[in-house]
């Protein structure tokens, strides 16, 4: 009977090879060359797979029966579906991040600029369902939802009593305010996220008029972004409809017909079309609006609810 323990007896490779407990799989950032110096060299075999990496600590004697080692297809196989699968969470959690950050900016002009976070909710909502009406991808709506808030976080750098003052501005004070969406587009620009990029877009272009006679480039009809004619009609619109400092809520028959006497001057004629085709909703934006407003601080999910307003 060959003896296991000396080396130099006849039969011992086999032995040993049958000996041997099944292989052990290591999951590793990194390849662990201690580990595969430690075998003889003969036995030493690294298999890569990226992510992870694994190292397989022996192989068995050529020609001799499989002792069940997991093949390279299969391990190929299973961690491509683990890396999809991380990479997909990633993005998730990736996104969900983004939107908390842009949810907490929401927070900081609202508080600048009124004290409660509501219009800025419904400027969204209402945006969204703007951009519904016109047609545009859901997912470009929903976008806008997340974006459209943002509208005046360039008030941020405003001093309080001007935002608040209850007569006219004065010329220097205008001068001063007009050059919030050049400040929000600034804090917002210079992102490679498509929500804030199109967030900067629509701080810059939200006072621009269909006729040029806007703020800050005078750019006029086509010019002007889509987003930005979108979100003119809907602050315009919540604007004069809830009450401020310096004015008295409208109701809504009296804001829709500035809306029309405003249509190709002031506003996109398509836009104001589609305020009219989203009127049996203004009920439901402003319903959900003020749910969500109270909760904006401290729920765990911004939810598109503007689909069910």
């Amino acid at each position: 009977m060959a003896n296991i323990d000396n080396p130099s007896a006849p039969g011992h490779r086999c032995l040993r090879c049958r000996a041997r407990p099944k292989p052990i799989l290591h999951q590793n950032k990194r390849p662990r060359p201690d580990l595969m110096l430690a075998l003889p060299p003969h036995d030493r075999r690294l298999e890569v797979q990226r992510p992870p990496q694994t190292l397989l600590l022996w192989q068995e004697e050529p020609g001799t029966p499989s002792t069940g080692a997991v093949s390279g297809p299969h391990l190929d196989a299973a961690s491509d579906a683990r890396t999809g699968a991380a990479a997909k969470l990633a993005l998730t959690m990736a996104r969900a991040a983004q939107r908390e950050t842009l949810r907490r900016l929401v927070l900081v002009a609202a508080v600048k600029d009124g004290g409660t976070p509501e219009h800025c909710l419904r400027v969204g909502a209402l945006s969204a369902l703007l951009a519904e009406a016109l047609q545009q991808p859901q997912t470009w709506c929903d976008m806008l939802f997340d974006a459209a808030p943002l509208h005046d976080l360039g008030k941020a750098t405003l001093p309080e009593a001007l935002l608040n003052k209850s007569g006219p501005l004065l010329p220097h004070e205008w001068a001063q305010v007009r050059t919030h969406p050049v400040v929000g587009a600034y804090v917002l620009g210079d992102s490679d996220n498509p929500v804030q990029q199109l967030a900067a877009e629509i701080a810059l272009n939200h006072h621009e008029k269909w006729d040029g006679s806007g703020y800050p480039a005078h750019r006029s009809a086509h010019q002007i972004p889509l987003s930005g004619r979108i979100v003119a009609v809907a602050d315009f619109f919540d604007s004069v409809t809830n009450a401020s400092c310096y004015r008295d809520a409208m109701d809504d028959d009296a804001a829709f017909r500035l809306l029309d006497t405003a249509r190709g001057a002031q506003f996109d004629p398509t836009v104001v079309d589609a305020m009219h085709r989203i009127r049996h909703r203004l009920a439901g934006v402003r319903d959900q609006a003020q749910i969500h407003a109270a909760t904006l601080s401290t729920t765990g999910r911004w939810q598109y609810w503007w689909r069910r307003a």
